[in-house]
């Protein structure tokens, strides 16, 4: 016990004296200094020499802005800046190798400044105050992006997402996304995207709406009461018309639908998304697609003054490429195994799942091929061999006398 006790008051000195040393370096002044990020680093154990450090943690340090001092630590590969007071993101331009940069509970509004960070592969910006991404198209390598507890509402405000084709693993988590199908379009533009946290925005989960839908109270006993109870319906409408439109509902089938639009993901919500749940996903998402074109055809149908929209659908659905993705592969493999090389090897180029079932039988072809081919050239060999030896001595004289100079 007295160990333990002895091991909690170092502990406690530690944080007492990491306290105290901050509260000497502020000294009611918050700017950034390179006296300050040296004392940091003596702190931190780190070399004292900024071109010797690649890993600078200025973390809970009350910084208000990021100083041009910065620009000291030129190899710095992981720079951690989080928890702090930072509005903007600026100084940054002249670290060419860094590779990680946290940010995350800041007071930034606005993804600025940094231009130049092509090494850039992390960026976390979670706990932040922004509305719009932008600027990330400048980052060639950046793979991983947390942008999560900010203030990201609909489609328009991640617009941006469709031109970072290298990232790879987004964090959109306690947002206010709430327009999901703009949010998806979004989503599905992204080519590299594979690990994806979409929790706790109004487009993954449930809105209790029964307090806006639940009608008020009326009693008829007397005429004060109707009139009460008229006040009150009153009221209530003028109190929902304050409160503007009501929040857009869940996504129905949330993982289901994300997995589908998400060619993809292999991660969704810190789950994995596992080769079968994607074949169920993508086939009850084509099962819905066709049955909503099959039900908006039937509705312009049914009217004869749509003539127009009604050729309209049709040569949609007739321009639609065949669905024969979805045939068992039972199916599809005897029919594939009588076909000739030249016209397998244009129905593997279809789709991924004709290419698997096709490959087999273009191989096996390829085999027969290639044993035909040595068939014949062993019997081809002894057959020269035995008309090698039958030439004469005399023929060979006079090739030899005819081809001369």
């Amino acid at each position: 016990m007295h160990r333990y006790q002895h091991i909690a008051y170092g502990n406690q000195n530690k944080t007492l004296q990491a306290a105290s040393a901050l509260r000497r370096r502020c000294d009611g002044q918050d700017d950034m200094t390179l006296a300050k990020l040296i004392e940091i680093c003596k702190e931190s154990g780190l070399p004292v020499s900024p071109l010797a450090v690649t890993r600078l943690e200025l973390n809970c340090q009350l910084f208000t802005r990021i100083g041009e001092c910065i620009n000291e630590y030129r190899d710095v590969q992981q720079l951690h800046l989080d928890r702090n007071r930072i509005s903007r993101i600026e100084n940054l331009t002249a670290l060419q190798h860094l590779r990680c940069l946290y940010l995350q509970g800041n007071a930034i509004r606005t993804i600025e400044g940094l231009d130049g960070l092509s090494q850039l592969q992390l960026l976390n910006l979670s706990g932040n105050s922004i509305t719009r991404l932008s600027g990330l198209d400048r980052l060639p390598r950046l793979e991983a992006l947390l942008v999560s507890d900010n203030r990201l509402s609909d489609g328009p405000s991640i617009q941006h997402l469709a031109g970072c084709s290298a990232v790879c693993e987004l964090d959109l988590a306690n947002n206010q996304l709430g327009d999901a199908e703009a949010v998806l379009q979004v989503l599905a533009a992204m080519p590299s995207l594979q690990t994806l946290t979409l929790a706790h925005n109004p487009m993954a989960s449930a809105q209790t709406t029964a307090a806006l839908q639940s009608p008020p109270a009326t009693h008829v006993t007397s005429s004060a009461t109707e009139v009460t109870a008229t006040s009150n319906m009153t009221e209530g409408r003028i109190d929902t018309a304050a409160r503007g439109p009501a929040p857009a509902p869940p996504l129905a089938f949330y993982r289901r639908t994300v997995v589908a639009r998400c060619p993809h993901l292999t991660a969704l919500d810190h789950r994995a998304v596992f080769p079968q749940e994607r074949r169920y996903a993508e086939a009850w998402w084509q099962e819905n697609q066709q049955r909503l074109r099959e039900q908006q055809y039937q509705e312009l149908g049914g009217s004869a003054d749509h003539a127009d929209q009604r050729s309209m659908v049709a040569g949609t659905a007739a321009s639609l490429p065949p669905d024969g993705a979805n045939l068992p592969t039972d199916v599809v493999y005897p029919v594939f195994t009588r076909l000739d090389a030249r016209t397998l090897a244009v129905a593997a180029l279809s789709c991924r799942s004709w290419a698997a079932v096709a490959a087999f039988p273009l191989s096996r072809q390829r085999l027969s091929r290639a044993q035909a081919a040595l068939c014949d050239a062993a019997v081809a060999v002894p057959r020269l061999a035995a008309a090698i030896v039958s030439v004469q001595r005399d023929e060979l004289d006079e090739l030899l006398l005819t081809s001369g100079p």
